[in-house]
């Protein structure tokens, strides 16, 4: 049996550092607290509040690997801490560790009774790995600590969506909707669950939404592309593009980053038009890749392959990019960059095919 590490305590005086660098961090001055947390880590490094201070700041700041590497040290220093493992299980599912994050959410099942901040980070953790059946009974459990949280309720309905719950996922939304008519984000989500009919629509209530909502550009994102898809539904294909247009043309103003993404589409596509042949071996034998470019048909063409018996559908993971940034060892920022795609030919491709199947 392996030998729990023994916890080191901070000093008083250690503690005011702990404290100023929590302050720091509240304040949105990352690096700062990083900096006082890395000292206390130095002289402490079985102490386990800077640590977990340290995953939140790397958490905050997209740096995923860095927030997995303090979580899973103050993890092992902390194992009967229910908290500690369910926040550690959020982190390694963030990184796109999901075989770490798995252990670490059955040790926090484990420990029992999981109050609200374990059921958030458990149904997180199983929500970036698509998990959305084990997902959606937490989220059910913070409802019911929580009740009439529009947060929780939201949550409820996307998990039961995909878990294939569509009349939970209705009624969760209808119940949103009773508290918040102008939830835009469920009003579109409310159009996903089933295909619109002549006879069953929300296409009058949509557009009266839409009108009085003016230029708010999260009403036209989200309404454009419901009435889209209500209209594409029903055959009025002009209508159908006015809208979806409307939609893009709303997202396009309020969504920075687009350009960043676009560039990164187009480079994707120069580079990869010529994709080599895979050399043969062992490794990955009787995976399934699934490539194109966003909006092309490959969650279709997924969801298909997934309906065989011999195929078992693992989703759109973030896995294999993620996997990807370890392997060239460099930062996590979201799934890809630009930057990223230049050093691609630099890439050990066993090396991260085995990471790939290791996670």
């Amino acid at each position: 049996m392996k030998k729990r590490p023994r916890l080191q305590k901070l000093t008083n005086e250690e503690n005011a550092q702990l404290t100023q660098a929590q302050g720091l961090f509240d304040a949105g001055r990352f690096a700062s607290a990083g900096q006082i947390c890395q000292y206390l880590i130095e002289r402490k490094p079985r102490a386990p509040e800077p640590l977990l201070l340290k995953s939140w700041i790397g958490a905050q700041e997209g740096d995923f690997f860095a927030a997995q590497g303090s979580v899973q040290r103050a993890a092992e220093l902390l194992p009967t801490d229910a908290g500690v493992q369910a926040w550690a299980a959020q982190v390694c599912s963030d990184a796109g560790d999901l075989r770490a994050a798995n252990a670490f959410e059955k040790q926090a099942l484990k420990l029992g009774n999981p109050d609200v901040p374990v059921l958030r980070s458990l149904a997180s953790s199983y929500t970036s790995a698509e998990r959305y059946s084990e997902a959606l009974p937490c989220y059910q459990r913070l409802l019911a600590l929580e009740p009439g949280n529009p947060g929780n309720l939201m949550n409820v309905a996307y998990a039961a969506r995909y878990a294939g719950d569509m009349v939970l996922a209705r009624e969760s939304l209808i119940q949103l909707l009773e508290s918040n008519p102008r939830d835009y984000q469920a009003l579109y989500a409310l159009s996903q669950l089933q295909t619109a009919t002549d006879s069953e629509n929300h296409i009058e209530k949509y557009e009266t939404a839409l009108a009085a909502a003016g230029s708010d550009h999260q009403a036209g994102s989200f309404l454009g592309y419901a009435l889209g898809k209500e209209y594409e539904d029903i055959g009025e294909y002009d209508r159908s593009f006015h809208n979806y247009q409307l939609g893009a043309a709303a997202v396009l103003q309020s969504r920075r980053g687009v350009s960043t993404e676009a560039a990164m589409i187009e480079k994707a596509r120069k580079r990869f038009i010529d994709l080599p042949a895979p050399e043969p071996g062992e490794l990955g034998r009787g995976m399934i890749f699934v490539l194109g470019l966003p909006r092309t048909g490959t969650t279709l063409l997924e969801r298909i392959l997934g309906a065989h018996s011999l195929v078992d559908n693992a989703g759109e993971l973030r896995a294999f990019p993620f996997q990807a940034h370890r392997v060239l060892g460099v930062k996590l920022s979201g799934a890809m960059r630009p930057e990223i795609l230049d050093r691609l030919g630099a890439l050990d491709g066993p090396k991260l095919g085995q990471a790939y199947l290791n996670c």
